[in-house]
């Protein structure tokens, strides 16, 4: 991979891990595995903003050479995406009430359509993971940690297919028409509020 290249999510990780050693600096286990965590939930990123937040890193660290999760926490969430990562998290755990909240901090802060493009990664991964029966198939194909797969698994069981499918559907229509120049807000809460509708 070169610096011009974008990283695939499940290379990142790696790529950072190593960019980190050149520094002198280490991840936890912890703080890796919520490293993971986040970059599991976007496509692709690109070397120049894992550079970048390296840089703030170092300043944050202070001299420091480990990098701890709760350092993470206070990292990341200087982050635009952060509110985008917890509003994914609500989505796969069900709580509808907050995954609103925070849909509504990000419309705010006028990242509609980055959230509309993690979201829509986010629903195919769980239309990817019903293709599997054990969380190691899915680690595997979907080059994931057997934890974050289970994970996946897990979250992609509480939801019917035809639901994420008509989603997806959902998420293109609400693109096409906010490039015309429609509304973002309303179209994004009614397609999280039907996915997340409960069959009769």
């Amino acid at each position: 991979v070169t610096e011009s290249q974008p990283l695939r999510s499940y290379e990142a990780a790696a790529w950072l891990t190593r960019a980190l050693a050149d520094q002198g600096l280490k991840l936890t286990s912890d703080a890796k595995t919520l490293v993971e965590e986040r970059l599991s939930m976007v496509e692709q990123v690109s070397c120049a903003l894992l550079e970048t937040e390296i840089e703030k890193w170092l300043l944050f660290l202070q001299g420091r050479r480990q990098i701890n999760r709760a350092d993470l926490e206070v990292m990341f969430g200087q982050l635009p995406e952060t509110s985008g990562f917890r509003l994914l998290d609500a989505l796969g755990e069900r709580r509808l009430a907050d995954a609103f909240v925070l849909l509504r901090q990000q419309l705010n802060s006028g990242e509609a359509m980055a959230l509309a493009g993690m979201l829509a990664f986010y629903l195919r991964r769980l239309l990817q993971a019903k293709q599997f029966r054990s969380g190691r198939e899915a680690a595997s194909a979907l080059h994931m940690s057997p934890f974050l797969a289970e994970r996946l698994l897990k979250q992609a069981a509480g939801f019917e297919t035809p639901a994420l499918e008509q989603a997806l559907v959902a998420l293109g229509d609400w693109n096409a028409d906010v490039r015309r120049g429609g509304q973002q807000g309303d179209g994004l809460e009614d397609i999280l509020l039907r996915l997340c509708r409960r069959p009769k």
